[in-house]
C-alpha cells in the first residue's frame, strides 16, 4: 500500500503560480511538462535546472520529439524560461504568469456547403481526397526543416554500439544536441550526419591548439 509521506521529500510551490497553472488552458501534453518542469526545479529547491528532453520524456507518458515540440511551444508562450547551455539546455518555469499568453488560433477557412448527390449518383463522384503531407513528410521533402534534424529520426543500432565506443563522449548528449542544432545547408542522410556528428565530436574531445578547434568548428557547418 502507499502512503507518500513529506519527510521523504515535497515541492514547495507558490499557492499563486500553483493556482494560475491549473486555470490556464493548457492542453494535457502542455500541463504534463509543466508538472515535470515543476517537480525538476521546485522539487529541488531550484528556480532553473539543466533538463534534457529525454529526462521530461521518462517523467510522462510522452515520446521525446512531442516533448521538445511541447517546451518549444511553452516557451513561445512565455510560460517556461530556456536559455541554451552547453551541452544541455536550462529550463524553468517563469513565475510572472501575468506575462503568459496562450498560442494564437490559425485562421481557418469555413467550410462551403455542397449539394448531395441526386438519388442513383456515386457520393464518391462528388468527393476528392487529397493526402495532405505531414510535418515528417514536409521534413523528408526539402526546405528549411532539412536543416534541423526529423523529430522522426532515431540513431540504428548500429550507430548506438559504435558512438559508444568513441572515447571522451556522452552519446546520449551528443544526439541532443544533433537533434537541437541548425545546420547551414539541408542534409538528407541523418545516418551519415549522425556518424560525422559525433566522429567530430570525439576529435573535439582531444587536446588541440586554438586554430585546431576554429577549424573543427567550420566543418560542423
Amino acid at each position: 500500500m502507499a502512503s507518500p509521506q513529506t519527510e521523504d521529500g515535497y515541492t514547495r510551490i507558490a499557492n499563486e503560480l500553483l493556482d494560475h497553472i491549473l486555470a490556464f488552458p493548457f492542453t494535457k501534453r502542455q500541463l504534463q511538462v509543466v508538472f515535470a518542469l515543476v517537480r525538476k526545479t521546485y522539487g529541488f529547491n531550484k528556480k532553473v535546472d539543466r533538463i534534457t528532453n529525454r529526462k521530461l520524456a521518462e517523467m510522462i507518458p510522452v515520446g521525446r520529439s512531442h516533448v521538445s515540440e511541447t517546451v518549444a511551444e511553452l516557451v513561445a508562450m512565455r510560460v517556461v524560461l530556456k536559455r541554451d547551455t552547453h551541452p544541455i539546455q536550462t529550463l524553468g518555469i517563469n513565475k510572472d504568469h501575468s506575462q503568459w499568453r496562450g498560442v494564437p488560433k490559425q485562421d481557418t477557412v469555413p467550410k462551403q456547403d455542397t449539394p448531395r448527390p441526386k438519388t442513383g449518383q456515386q457520393a464518391s463522384q462528388n468527393r476528392t481526397h487529397k493526402r495532405q503531407p505531414t510535418k515528417d513528410n514536409q521534413q523528408k521533402t526539402g526546405g528549411r526543416a532539412l536543416r534541423r534534424c526529423p523529430t522522426s529520426w532515431e540513431p540504428s543500432e548500429e550507430i548506438r554500439q559504435w558512438g559508444r565506443t568513441l572515447p571522451s563522449i556522452d552519446f546520449d548528449c551528443e544526439i541532443e544536441k544533433l537533434r537541437d542544432h541548425e545546420f547551414a545547408k539541408p542534409r538528407k542522410d541523418w545516418d551519415a550526419v549522425a556518424r560525422n556528428w559525433l566522429r567530430r565530436a570525439a576529435e573535439w574531445a582531444k587536446p588541440a591548439d586554438e586554430g585546431s578547434r576554429r577549424a573543427q568548428a567550420l566543418l560542423r557547418k
